[in-house]
């Protein structure tokens, strides 16, 4: 499968679009999809929105599901990505194991819950070098591996967000030795300049 997407805005809609989907929410409105997008940050007007939803339909990249001329949604294409739907049901079972891990991860020692962060995000950075890479070396399938890392993202964020939530959870006394634990990282990785 080779797709071509061919400016950021597709990108950008296509992968909200796509992460609505893969967290199993429903199909969106355009006027909700539009006020999304702006909300976010990503400034577009409302015939530029529907130029890029236009093209992504034409595509099979996304569906538009019309209910009556009021109720218009818009939703990703699994049936195009049925190749994904494996990896979504791993991924589904990965982030259920997280959710089940939250506690045994808050029991252990602190320096151990930073280190288990660290080397779960060089773990997330290495697997996006290597997908660069492969655009790189595939160009024709540079959007399956814009996919493949977004996949990765959705299952690293949940590793980095145990340990923002616990020290929202915690308070300043856990704050400060995690501040103090991740210095002490970064300083043992940090080449020394001589």
């Amino acid at each position: 499968m080779s797709l071509n997407i061919p400016d950021e805005a597709c990108q950008k809609i296509f992968t909200y679009l796509f992460l609505r989907h893969w967290n199993n929410e429903q199909p969106i409105r355009f006027n909700d999809l539009y006020r999304h997008l702006n909300k976010t940050g990503f400034k577009i007007s409302r015939p530029t929105l529907s130029n890029h939803l236009k093209h992504l339909v034409e595509n099979d990249l996304i569906v538009r599901d019309e209910i009556n001329i009021q109720h218009t949604t818009y939703r990703f294409n699994h049936e195009k990505f049925f190749m994904l739907e494996d990896y979504h049901a791993d991924t589904q079972e990965w982030k259920k194991f997280l959710r089940e891990e939250r506690d045994t991860f808050d029991s252990k020692p602190i320096e151990e819950q930073v280190r288990f962060v660290f080397v779960s995000l060089v773990i997330r950075e290495l697997a996006k070098l290597r997908e660069d890479i492969y655009q790189i070396k595939e160009p024709n399938k540079h959007f399956e591996h814009h996919l493949t890392i977004l996949l990765m993202d959705s299952i690293w964020e949940g590793v980095k967000r145990y340990l923002l939530e616990s020290c929202v959870e915690r308070g300043e006394n856990y704050q400060n030795e995690i501040i103090q634990s991740l210095n002490k990282l970064i300083e043992d990785f940090t080449p020394s300049i001589s």
